[in-house]
């Protein structure tokens, strides 16, 4: 697997087409529902908007696209919420949307959040999600990065133990109702890994 920094709007047409897919697919339960009024080739092309200013971590197996890590700093918010989704999604599935990719704004100069990490249908189990994590924080710490922050789903206990292991701490749990349960999990977990100490082992 070899990994590279890319820039969303730089990407070909069909990069970008296979990079939302693996995002729909990754988060399916939560988009499929939402994005339902619209369509799959419609609602591909919505992330694929909202996705426009997105910086972060590719990863390849040969020439094919298996992984991506969308990244979010002070400097480069990472998402897009275009306003007249409103009207094309539904007020209640908008708000559910930008839900999703809700993303808070980073205060600090050296902190790098992962805002979505993704590996592609088909090649899960093989190791990728770990040796994508890895990267995420080589590449944070040659950046100069001081911290790195991400979200966890309660129902998704093998991602939170992954970061577990690598030195990740949860910060504050949070529980949002309807919105959370209407996604099938009930709370989820901001955690924060301070890069300054060298991160555990595989």
């Amino acid at each position: 697997m070899t990994v590279e920094y890319f820039r969303f709007n730089e990407q070909s047409e069909k990069n970008q087409l296979i990079i939302s897919k693996i995002l729909y697919k990754s988060f399916e339960l939560k988009f499929k529902p939402i994005l339902k009024k619209v369509g799959y080739d419609e609602g591909l092309q919505i992330i694929k908007n909202t996705l426009i200013p997105t910086g972060g971590l590719l990863a390849r197996e040969a020439t094919s696209i298996i992984g991506v890590a969308i990244l979010s700093t002070k400097s480069s918010p990472a998402l897009f919420i275009d306003k007249s989704l409103k009207k094309r999604l539904g007020l209640i599935s908008y708000q559910y949307f930008k839900f999703i990719f809700h993303s808070d704004k980073i205060l600090t100069d050296d902190t790098i959040k992962i805002e979505l990490l993704a590996i592609k249908k088909g090649t899960r189990g093989r190791g990728y999600g770990s040796s994508l994590l890895k990267e995420i924080i080589r590449y944070s710490r040659t950046e100069k990065y001081k911290k790195i922050l991400l979200d966890v789903v309660d129902t998704n206990p093998r991602a939170k133990a992954l970061y577990k292991r690598v030195g990740f701490k949860t910060i504050k749990r949070h529980y949002s109702g309807v919105l959370t349960k209407s996604f099938g999990y009930n709370s989820h977990d901001s955690m924060s890994l301070n890069i300054n100490k060298k991160y555990k082992s595989y």
